[in-house]
Formats: C-alpha cells, sequence, structure tokens
C-alpha cells in the first residue's frame, strides 16, 4: 500500500512542478514587468527597424493578442497552441516574432527560450528553409550575438 500512497504523491509533486513552470516569473526589477497581461502595450512600444516608428496594430491583431496571450488566474496562458490566419503579406511573421518575444522577454522566467518555426504555408515560394529562429531571455542568438 506504500507504494501507491508513494506513486500518487509523486504525481501530485510532478502536477504541481508542471503547473508552476506555466506561470510567468517576474522579479520586481524587470523592466518588462508593466507589460504583463499587456500584449498589446509591450508590442506598440517595439520599434520597426524598417521605418523606425513602433509598430501599429492592427484591430484583429489586438484581439488576438488580448485573447492568446491573456494571463488566467491561476498564472498560465490559456491556449498551448496559437493558430492566426490571415491574408498574404499581412504580417503574419511579424505578429509571430512579437508573440514570441512578448512571451519570453515578459512571461518568461531567468533562463526562457523561444523557437520560432515560421508561417506554415503551402505556397512553395512563401516558404521558409526549414531553419529555427531562437530568442533567449539574456537577449542573444544561436550565435551569441547581442539582438
Amino acid at each position: 500500500m506504500g507504494n501507491a500512497r508513494d506513486l500518487r504523491r509523486h504525481a501530485a509533486k510532478v502536477q504541481a512542478e508542471a503547473q508552476a513552470a506555466r506561470r510567468p516569473v517576474v522579479t520586481p526589477d524587470d523592466r518588462f514587468a508593466g507589460y504583463v497581461g499587456d500584449p498589446c502595450g509591450f508590442a506598440e512600444q517595439l520599434v520597426d527597424p524598417d521605418t523606425g516608428r513602433p509598430f501599429a496594430l492592427y484591430p484583429a491583431e489586438r484581439r488576438f493578442l488580448e485573447e492568446a496571450l491573456a494571463v488566467t488566474v491561476d498564472g498560465a496562458l490559456p491556449f498551448p497552441e496559437l493558430v492566426y490566419s490571415a491574408p498574404k503579406k499581412s504580417g503574419k511573421t511579424t505578429l509571430a516574432a512579437v508573440v514570441l518575444l512578448y512571451v519570453v522577454r515578459v512571461l518568461g522566467g531567468k533562463y526562457a527560450e523561444g523557437y520560432h518555426r515560421g508561417v506554415a504555408t503551402t505556397a512553395r515560394a512563401g516558404a521558409r528553409d526549414g531553419r529555427y529562429d531562437h530568442v533567449r531571455r539574456d537577449g542573444r542568438d544561436d550565435h551569441g550575438a547581442a539582438g
């Protein structure tokens, strides 16, 4: 009977650790702490390197960010996977990068990392080369360069 009790205890411990890992970890001195629960505010303070101006969100992008990245009562994100669909050349890849940056930089813990596979497409001309873009909380890319 002791084995069953140990197994239940271990299962409860693993479940608690998994839930804790899903919660955003924010320290008081974190410069992004004010953006927890405000993905649109975070996105709009980012600067477009092509234009030098802050990003402007479309209403559909704003709604998507607000619903997809709303932190729940238990501190987790509401969905394990996100799908956003829009016409060609409408900024899907940029929005995916913003989501990745928000999750890693704002919600992620000290050693958070994220991977972006690119936008799924059936058109060969628009397909990516299959590499993963990698973002770490310390702002460095896969090659150690500051980004």
